[in-house]
């Protein structure tokens, strides 16, 4: 809640990336999430021990999510690359991938809108290595964020809300399951968790470095 400025969505985006779009089939949308994935261990789903749901040195940036399909992601699989883009195993983490309601076509095109690192190959995503590139466009990205609140702003005078898209989601584990992860302090954090998420005290952090860091159980069924 409170008022938005250009600084603001600076802060949102920090790097000077432009608009690039890339033009990929169906089996490269699903490769690129899985590729995505790999921020997550491999949970066990028999265990009532705890486990820690990301791991530590993942490069944030290189979690993508795409707009326009869903899909869930299941933790308790193998992650299917390493964060070099190596395959490391068959493992399939993603499921359920849907583009307007129907199974994707692995064989149908899509293009991507994203940024000239990703498009370049930056993250070492699979088949994402600026051969795709259809289109480059000068704006850089937090421009185009810029003009969208601008844009917003115009068309809701008396200010608005801006909502997570939820077209992915991790795949429910066992009740019995114990999986924890680091977020803000902040108590207002805490509102803007979902019902398969709550925040706990009393765990010992796997890290003494997020010590000072809010810690949240994701609930199993």
């Amino acid at each position: 809640m409170g008022d938005i400025s250009g600084r603001n969505v600076a802060d949102l985006y920090v790097f000077p990336n432009t608009v690039q779009v890339v033009k990929v089939d169906g089996a490269a949308v699903k490769e690129w999430l899985e590729k995505s994935a790999v921020q997550y261990r491999q949970i066990d789903p028999n265990s009532e021990q705890a486990q820690w749901l990301v791991v530590d040195d993942f490069r944030p940036y290189n979690l993508d999510a795409i707009k326009g399909v869903r899909y869930a992601v299941d933790v308790t699989q193998p992650a299917r690359y390493n964060q070099d883009g190596k395959k490391v195993s068959d493992g399939e983490r993603i499921s359920q991938l849907t583009y307007k309601g129907q199974p994707i076509d692995p064989q149908q095109n899509f293009y991507v809108v994203t940024n000239n690192y990703r498009a370049s190959g930056g993250g070492s995503f699979p088949g994402i290595n600026g051969k795709a590139l259809v289109h480059e466009d000068p704006m850089e990205t937090r421009e185009v964020l810029s003009a969208y609140v601008k844009e917003l702003t115009r068309a809701n005078p008396a200010g608005f809300e801006v909502k997570a898209d939820n077209n992915w989601h991790l795949k429910p584990l066992p009740a019995k399951t114990k999986v924890y992860f680091y977020s803000s302090p902040n108590p207002e954090v805490e509102k803007l968790a979902g019902p398969t998420l709550k925040r706990v005290e009393g765990v010992v952090p796997n890290d003494p470095k997020f010590a000072n860091h809010g810690i949240y159980q994701l609930l199993g069924q």
